[in-house]
């Protein structure tokens, strides 16, 4: 076994200590998918054997154990149970000193002079130090304690930010405008202050030149991948000029841009920066990753299209999450978007009208080189929530911009899709309480008050929201608390890849809650409305037939829908549309595609499946039933045909009955 000489302190006091050094065995296994932790590599790698080192400790320093406090006056000790308990870094150390705490949690038994038996629990501190470089890979230590709060720890003072048990960065909220500007101080303190001018603007290409990475625009055999970064040696599959693909080794440092999905200079800078963060704050993890000899082999792919509202995210999920959010503090910095802000809401009176937010989030965009959306929530996350309301897009379609009279609620929004309001309609009875009463519509993403203060209706009978009420959300549409989003992402050990381009709705799950209703002094003409609106919904409502066949025949009449209409709508023959009538239990799937075709508000979907005997169930094919009930008056049964086949369910018309 080689020993080093340990002259300098990191723990173990003012005099020169010395340390196992151990090399590392890379792990046979090549099939394993998850990343490793430090404790795994420690193991695995550098045969780390946790008891072993415990118990010598017990048994050679029962005095240093005393000293803390651990079992006083005991003649003798031992571990009788141990277990791991968690791994203490931080974030930016060499990586050729790279410390690393792995704390133990123990109960030991101790022995005294009279035949009593004690027994205490202990946590000890097992320090080790990496030497993460491709070409080195070995660990010194451990150096062990018993394990306390160290105010003033002598090897890791130094450092902000701690590291979770994969030497990823721990951040909270507060943290990433300190680290955006940690980076600038290192790299680009020009853009700290001169505000206004072009100093102060982030270049994410020179940035990643003053950090040592190289950038190179390709395009990728891969058509989802938006960038890559190297921290190793790696096989990249690339297109030449005539379309054919070719494999070429990209060395360690190197940002691969896709050119044929970066096309604008916003997200050709976005993408540089979130690579840079990347090289920020995770290259200790890639490095401990390729200690295990697996430099080429994927170990996560991330496919989360049937995750719901919340989830646990793991090590990977943290990483690309932190790496999505850093890119608009750095490339947005702090003051100087609050400057640029303030001094365009001066020009217009400070009137945060959609027209007046909208112009500011475009000039930011414009100024600083980064996507609407990027500026958009930066300008939300320095409480400028007015932003909440521009370019939103919502069921497959942008919505109009939207406001407050004067200040939007803090964390709240007025969107939601179809799809998220049928989620949380299966889980919240307060809101399906709320939009069943008929007092709302869904209408461009939102569930507005049904008067004609807040909507009207286009040529064609399309509903839409008024003027006034885009511009006073908060007076006539319910308010929702959003939180929780990831990204699918892959990776390698030598690399990380940015995957971007996959549809809107699966970017994002968010999982929403009900804020409040909003009061209206306008019930009374809230009832006209519905009366005088074409469908006399709330009349019907009062004198609703309690057959099923019934209450489709007396919706069709105040329509004026024959049989022919609905059956030419549902995609069937007036013999069949008459069979469905007729069923003494209809099958869901033909309720509500009727639903759909009458396109009737969901109170009103509602009551027709009771009156079938039906009742939602918490499956993916009725939360999309869900969906078409709550956007009936913007669907056909035709695109709710093509919604279910692009989901691999039952058509509505021509599968099995239920």
């Amino acid at each position: 076994m080689h020993y080093e000489i340990l002259d300098t302190d990191v723990g173990q006091g003012a005099g020169a200590v010395a340390v196992p050094v151990t090399y590392g065995k890379t792990v046979e296994r090549t099939d394993i998918c998850q990343p490793y932790s430090v404790a795994e590599v420690l193991q695995t790698v550098f045969h780390a054997d946790f008891q072993t080192v415990l118990e010598n400790y017990v048994r050679t320093e029962t005095e240093r154990i005393q000293e803390a406090g651990v079992l006083p006056g005991a003649e003798g000790m031992k571990v009788r149970l141990w277990s791991y308990l968690k791994t203490l870094s931080k974030l930016q150390q060499p990586t050729d000193r790279t410390v690393v705490d792995v704390i133990l949690q123990s109960r030991l038994e101790g022995q005294y002079k009279d035949g009593e038996t004690r027994y205490e629990s202990v946590d000890f501190r097992l320090r080790y130090i990496f030497d993460l470089r491709v070409c080195h890979q070995c660990c010194i230590g451990p150096l062990v304690w018993v394990y306390k709060d160290w105010e003033d720890d002598p090897a890791l003072s130094g450092f902000a930010f701690d590291t979770n048990d994969y030497l990823l960065p721990i951040l909270y909220n507060s943290d990433y405008e300190t680290v955006a500007h940690a980076i600038l101080d290192d790299f680009f303190p020009e853009a700290k202050r001169e505000i206004g001018g072009d100093a102060s603007v982030v270049s994410s290409e020179e940035l990643a030149r003053r950090m040592g990475l190289r950038v190179l625009d390709v395009r990728f055999a891969d058509k989802t991948v938006m960038g890559q970064l190297y921290y190793n040696y790696g096989e990249a599959h690339l297109l030449d000029d005539s379309g054919k693909t070719y494999a070429q080794i990209i060395r360690p440092g190197t940002i691969l841009v896709n050119q044929d999905n970066c096309t604008t200079a916003a997200t050709r800078n976005s993408t540089i920066a979130h690579e840079c963060c990347h090289m920020y704050l995770d290259r200790w993890f890639f490095l401990l990753q390729m200690m295990t000899g697996r430099k080429y082999t994927p170990y996560s792919s991330r496919r989360r299209e049937n995750r719901r509202y919340h989830h646990k995210n793991d090590a990977l999920d943290w990483m690309e999450l932190q790496c999505e959010k850093l890119p608009a503090y750095l490339l947005l910095e702090r003051n100087d978007v609050i400057d640029y802000v303030e001094d365009r809401l001066k020009q217009c009176n400070w009137k945060k009208t959609p027209e007046n937010i909208r112009a500011i989030v475009d000039g930011l965009a414009e100024r600083y080189e980064v996507s609407y959306q990027m500026a958009k929530y930066r300008m939300i996350e320095l409480g400028y929530c007015e932003a909440g309301g521009i370019r939103n897009y919502v069921n497959d379609m942008v919505i109009p911009d939207h406001g407050c009279t004067w200040l939007w609620p803090a964390n709240t929004t007025f969107t939601i899709s179809a799809k998220d309001a049928a989620l949380l309609a299966a889980s919240d009875s307060e809101f399906e309480r709320v939009i069943c009463s008929g007092r709302y519509r869904y209408v461009e993403g939102h569930f507005c008050l049904n008067t004609d203060k807040y909507i009207l209706r286009d040529y064609y009978g399309k509903p839409h929201l008024t003027v006034y009420a885009r511009c006073h959300m908060e007076e006539c549409c319910l308010g929702f608390t959003v939180g929780g989003r990831y990204r699918r992402t892959e990776y390698a050990v030598s690399k990380v890849a940015r995957n971007k381009t996959e549809p809107v709705t699966d970017k994002y799950r968010a999982a929403y809650r009900l804020v409040a209703e909003p009061g209206s002094s306008e019930y009374e003409k809230e009832n006209q409305a519905m009366v005088d609106d074409g469908l006399l919904w709330l009349e019907f409502y009062k004198n609703i037939p309690d057959d099923f066949a019934e209450m489709i025949k007396a919706i069709m009449k105040r329509k004026g829908i024959t049989q022919e209409n609905l059956s030419f709508e549902l995609g069937v023959d007036r013999k069949a549309l008459l069979n469905y009538l007729n069923q003494d239990r209809p099958s869901v799937a033909h309720v509500v595609g009727i639903c759909v075709a009458l396109k009737v508000p969901y109170f009103i979907s509602m009551e027709i499946l009771g009156a079938a005997g039906i009742k939602l169930r918490s499956t993916a094919q009725d939360f999309l039933y869900r969906q078409f009930l709550l956007n009936a008056e913007n669907l056909t049964v035709s695109r709710c045909e093509d919604i279910l086949k692009q989901h691999n369910e039952k058509p509505l018309f021509r599968g099995e009955q239920r």
